[in-house]
């Protein structure tokens, strides 16, 4: 019973990639839907244009990154402290330059990451006009730069995606199983490295991430954690990426809202037909959430005579 759960969550293939060295084909980058190139330019236009300082989160990521030695978790940005070196080329720039090479660079990773698990491309559009896809953009987050490292598998992609472990987590369990405890050398002689370069970084992640904004605070922890811990375990029994991102928000007490997105781009990829529902639903949580019930249901029914027409 558990094998045919597993079988319809992953579907008719798997599309998590296999343990390889990493293939730069530059050529396959230009190689995207038209609407996705339209979308990234719409992105980096609204981007220059309404956010001539950069994102209001930028702030913090480019006060580590311009001092790219330092573990990003003295300055209050609880990620692992490679992140700042990373993310180094971009301390050169302005933080409204900064933001809109990020950005755009988000709507074209998130479209490979779709493709990559099975779905089209020009989903993205969808997945970034939600709520947690205007978050990432309007603040300058990197969650899509983390997600980017699921785009290739050598043993070096856990250095990226673990980088913020709220977003994908998860899929080291798949991808441990497919390519076995050799899998880990890497990530374990780099965490080997920074407790002696940045002696003591896990204490100070930890205190700076029990001080987040509680406002800020999306996660649906401890609720969240029986969905996740399954999604988890099908992730592992059956070596598939996407369930162990689609988990990988569900586990940990902070999750920002914008780190929903590689659970989105699973939806999206997986289940393209619903995503449109999936879609609508996060609009209404989202109008729940901050306007009250009543508020959206009057605006519903308000807006809904014109609708009908």
């Amino acid at each position: 019973m558990a094998g045919g759960i597993a079988g319809k969550l992953v579907g008719k293939s798997d599309m998590s990639p296999k343990y390889q060295p990493i293939l730069w084909r530059w050529l396959s980058w230009f190689k995207v839907h038209p609407v996705v190139w339209a979308f990234t330019a719409v992105v980096a236009v609204a981007s220059w244009h309404y956010l001539p300082d950069g994102g209001s989160d930028w702030s913090n990521i480019y006060v580590a990154i311009r001092q790219w030695w330092v573990a990003p978790s003295e300055h209050a940005w609880p990620v692992l402290p490679w992140a700042a070196i990373l993310l180094s080329p971009l301390g050169g720039a302005s933080g409204r330059i900064a933001t809109t090479l990020t950005n755009s660079l988000s709507v074209l990773l998130l479209a490979k990451l779709i493709r990559r698990f099975g779905g089209p491309e020009w989903m993205v559009v969808f997945v970034l006009l939600t709520p947690p896809g205007f978050w990432e953009l309007t603040l300058g987050q990197i969650d899509v730069l983390v997600l980017s490292g699921l785009l290739f598998f050598n043993g070096l992609d856990p250095l990226i995606y673990l980088l913020k472990p709220q977003v994908a987590f998860g899929v080291l369990l798949p991808r441990l199983r497919r390519a076995g405890i050799t899998y880990l050398l890497p990530l374990v002689g780099m965490v080997c490295i920074s407790l002696v370069v940045w002696w003591g970084w896990p204490v100070s992640v930890w205190i700076h991430s029990r001080h987040l904004c509680d406002n800020c605070n999306a996660s649906l922890w401890p609720y969240g954690i029986p969905l996740g811990a399954a999604l988890l375990w099908f992730a592992w029994k059956t070596g598939d990426d996407r369930l162990g991102l689609a988990a990988s928000p569900l586990l940990f007490p902070y999750v920002g809202l914008y780190s929903y997105l590689g659970l989105l781009a699973v939806v999206a990829a997986r289940w393209p037909k619903w995503t449109i529902i999936v879609w609508v639903t996060v609009y209404l949580l989202f109008g729940v959430v901050f306007f009250g019930a009543p508020g959206v249901i009057a605006t519903i029914a308000g807006h809904l005579p014109y609708v009908l027409r």
